[in-house]
């Protein structure tokens, strides 16, 4: 990926999940979106949401794997199929691309670890291991993309713990991560700044 990549406005997808769910896609229990990387007979509608947004004008499509943190898939009984997956989130993405022969980038998701919008109490070991397996599951072809306003909501919803593991963790799985990629508020900018810094990157 050229350096400069991000040095103009770029074009992220939309929601994969609400799409998913619009194309027929039944949710098995809490793992909402996570239900289509599990289930072969959603592979190619995941395939196809990708490629809808590819059409619409995305220069970057995120992977499905909102929902496919450990904690989510333990509720689930499915946790032996986390790696699974999390890789597979990775593979359909790719394979939307090579579909579009279109030259756009594919960001790995790293949603909260713990519940959305949940405070995460639990040690800061035990959410940055959460992170980094999750991260790890990805493909070179796969880059790390965190925007201010990312950075702000994981550190929000689940505590400076959860914020400060994340970047630590993508660090170590996929290396620092792209500039922002959207319009951000100066405070947000130096919020991640600052964030940045304890973490070494800058």
């Amino acid at each position: 990926m050229k350096t400069d990549y991000f040095s103009k406005v770029r074009i992220l997808d939309g929601g994969m999940g609400q799409l998913i769910l619009s194309k027929g896609l039944k949710p098995k229990g809490s793992l909402w979106s996570g239900t289509a990387l599990i289930d072969k007979k959603y592979h190619q509608m995941v395939i196809d949401s990708h490629l809808d947004f590819i059409k619409s004008g995305a220069d970057v499509i995120v992977t499905n794997n909102f929902a496919g943190r450990r904690v989510r898939m333990a509720q689930n009984n499915v946790e032996e199929l986390f790696d699974y997956a999390n890789e597979k989130a990775g593979e359909l993405a790719l394979k939307a691309k090579e579909i579009s022969k279109k030259n756009i980038l594919i960001a790995g998701s790293l949603p909260a670890q713990n519940d959305t919008y949940v405070l995460d109490q639990r040690d800061k070991k035990i959410i940055e291991k959460g992170f980094y397996d999750q991260a790890k599951q990805y493909s070179d072809a796969v880059i790390s993309v965190i925007r201010p306003w990312q950075i702000k909501a994981a550190t929000k919803s689940g505590g400076y713990r959860q914020g400060k593991g994340l970047l630590e963790a993508i660090g170590r799985s996929m290396g620092p991560p792209r500039p922002p990629t959207l319009p951000c508020t100066k405070d947000e900018i130096e919020e991640a700044k600052q964030l940045l810094k304890q973490i070494g990157w800058i």
